[in-house]
């Protein structure tokens, strides 16, 4: 089992310098059969063959008229009213956050926790992944309670994290799984 997805979020370099490296991490994960996902730079997600864009900004249009050419579409949500109207307007997935306090900045939102966010995701239809200092240690509580996957930047990219970090999430990842939201 590999990471199954990597979403490029860069926002300090210039347009020439983020089409680079959209598509040396396309060559990547294509190499290692990883979904790429480019966050809110649909130019670059085009160009770069990625498998979809992320849009962390609001308000939301129709994803399948504004976004089209087969992008998958996942959209950062805060609230469940979000959530509701994300699955609405046809989001192939959404982010909900922040579970815990994040690893990588201060949070403008107080963390919900676990049981809060199973009950913000009940008897919503499209998958929902858990983010906001979801370690590896929290992974299975998030997946116990209908997250359909996580997301994490800190937890990877933190102090101390990266490889054996990811080995630690890969592992908690394969021998959970999530249940049916």
């Amino acid at each position: 089992m590999g990471l199954p997805a990597l979403m490029l979020r860069e926002k300090d370099l210039n347009e020439s310098e983020l089409m680079e490296l959209a598509r040396e991490l396309r060559r990547m994960t294509r190499a290692h059969n990883a979904l790429f996902i480019v966050n809110n730079n649909v130019d670059a997600a085009r160009a770069s063959g990625a498998d979809g864009i992320h849009l962390s900004f609001g308000p939301f249009n129709d994803f399948a008229g504004e976004i089209g050419g087969g992008l998958l579409c996942g959209v950062s949500c805060h609230s469940r009213e979000e959530l509701l109207v994300v699955q609405r307007l046809r989001a192939d997935y959404a982010l909900l956050a922040p579970v815990y306090a994040p690893l990588s900045k201060a949070s403008v939102s107080p963390a919900l926790g676990a049981s809060e966010f199973g009950r913000m995701i009940r008897g919503v239809s499209l998958p929902v992944l858990a983010l906001g200092g979801v370690t590896p240690e929290r992974t299975a509580e998030v997946l116990d309670h209908g997250a359909a996957g996580i997301a994490t930047i800190g937890g990877l990219l933190g102090i101390g994290a990266g490889e054996e970090a990811l080995k630690q999430y890969l592992k908690v990842l394969g021998t959970v799984s999530a249940p049916d939201q």
